[in-house]
C-alpha cells in the first residue's frame, strides 16, 4: 500500500495553538543544528519571520482569548492563530517585545522542578550542554584539545547558574503583572513520560506540579498540558487525573482545534527551526477535529 500525505491549498479555519521551546542567537543554531541535541530550539532569524507570516496570515489572539471565542462561537470563520512556550525557558524574555509587537502575548507552561528545585530538566540537559561550550568558545576560555574534550561528553552537566537558562519565579510573577503573557500553566513536575508510571506517580507529577505552581502564582495558573508530542508518553490515567484539575487541558501532537471538544484535550502545534516555507508547509498538513 502506499500512502500519501494530503495538504491543503490554503491554511484552515480554526484556532491554531503554536507551541515554542528555546529561541537561540543566529550564530548557535548552525552548530546545534549539527550537534544532534532536540529539535527544540529555533533561531531568532526564524522566529521573526514565524511572527511576521502569523501576522499576515492569521488573527493572533492570546490563547485564553482563543479559547473563549472557540466555546462561545463554536467555531472560526477564519485562521486564528496563539501562541505557547514550554518548560519555562528564559530565552523567551529576549523576544517577548516582538511578541507584543504581534499581539501574540504567551502562555508559558512550566515544571515545578525546575522552579522550587532550581535544577536543569534532563530533557534540557544535552542542548544546554552544547550551549555553555559555545559560550566558552566564543570567549576563548578553552584550547582546541579542550573543546574536543568538551564534544566527548554527551550529556554533561550544563554550566554556569540555574538561572542563565530558565526563568525565575520573579521573572514569571512579572510578566504577568505587566501583561506581557497570557499567564501559566503546568506541564508536569519533572518533564517525564508519564506512560509506564503508576497512578500515585502520575498523580505527583499532574496534581503535584499544578499544586506547587498554583502557590506561586494562584488564578493565573490557567491551563494544564503534557509534555512530549506523542501519545504513548501518556496514559489513560493520564487523562484522569488532567481531566480532575478543572482547567483546558492540551497536547502537542498538532492539529487545529474546530470545535470545544467533547472529551479530550486541545491540540498544539510544535515548531522548530523551520523556514518559513517549511513552516508554512506545516501548518497547511494539520488534521482538524
Amino acid at each position: 500500500y502506499k500512502v500519501r500525505t494530503l495538504q491543503c491549498s490554503t491554511i484552515q479555519k480554526g484556532l491554531h495553538i503554536v507551541t515554542y521551546h528555546e529561541i537561540v542567537d543566529d550564530a548557535d543554531q548552525a552548530r546545534l543544528s549539527s550537534s544532534g541535541v532536540p529539535s527544540i530550539f529555533t533561531s531568532q532569524k526564524n522566529f521573526f519571520s514565524h511572527l511576521e507570516f502569523y501576522k499576515n496570515n492569521f488573527r493572533c489572539v492570546t490563547l485564553s482569548t482563543g479559547l473563549t471565542q472557540l466555546r462561545e462561537n463554536g467555531h472560526f470563520e477564519e485562521p486564528v492563530i496563539a501562541i505557547c512556550f514550554d518548560d519555562g525557558l528564559r530565552s523567551v524574555l529576549d523576544v517577548i517585545d516582538k511578541l507584543a509587537a504581534a499581539e501574540l502575548r504567551p502562555a508559558l507552561f512550566l515544571s515545578a522542578k525546575v522552579l522550587n528545585n532550581r535544577t536543569v530538566l534532563n530533557v534540557h540537559k544535552e542542548l544546554f550542554s552544547q550551549k555553555s561550550l559555545l559560550d566558552l568558545q566564543k570567549c576563548r576560555q578553552i584550547s582546541n584539545s579542550a573543546k574536543k574534550r568538551e564534544k566527548a561528553k554527551s550529556p554533561r552537566e550544563p554550566t554556569g547558574d540555574w538561572d542563565k537558562y530558565y526563568l525565575r519565579t520573579a521573572d514569571i510573577k512579572m510578566l504577568i503583572e505587566t501583561n506581557q503573557i497570557d499567564g501559566v500553566g503546568g506541564h508536569t513536575r519533572d518533564h517525564i513520560s508519564l506512560a509506564d508510571l503508576s497512578e500515585d506517580a502520575q498523580r505527583e507529577q499532574i496534581r503535584g506540579d499544578f499544586e506547587e505552581l498554583g502557590k506561586a502564582f494562584g488564578l493565573n495558573l490557567k491551563y494544564f498540558s503534557f509534555p512530549f508530542g506523542k501519545l504513548d508518553r501518556m496514559s489513560w490515567r493520564s487523562e484522569f487525573l488532567a481531566g480532575g484539575l478543572g482547567v483546558p487541558v492540551f497536547q502537542c501532537n498538532g492539529g487545529i482545534n474546530k470545535a470545544w471538544p467533547r472529551a479530550g484535550d486541545f491540540l498544539r502545534i510544535g515548531v522548530g527551526n523551520e523556514s518559513e516555507t517549511k513552516l508554512t508547509e506545516l501548518l497547511k498538513l494539520q488534521w482538524t477535529r
